[in-house]
């Protein structure tokens, strides 16, 4: 990404606002490992809630998550 939040992996990510960001696997054939250079609270369908996460975290092929920036 042009201002370095994501520094690993072979993605493609949207951004919305300031702080959010969708983050997709741009293979569907291969995982991929994504890092990113801030701290970061993935969101939990499940839940309904942003869990705190890793810097690095895998993604399947085709995979996406939604990630919330920590200050």
């Amino acid at each position: 990404m042009e201002d370095g939040v994501v520094v690993g992996g072979e993605v493609v990510v949207g951004r919305y606002g300031a702080r959010h960001l969708f983050v997709c696997n741009a293979r569907h054939d291969a995982g991929t490992e994504v890092t990113l250079a801030a701290r970061a609270a993935a969101f939990d369908p499940a839940t309904g809630s942003y869990q705190p996460g890793a810097a690095t975290f895998p993604l399947a092929p085709g995979a996406a998550r939604l990630v919330r920036l920590e200050s």
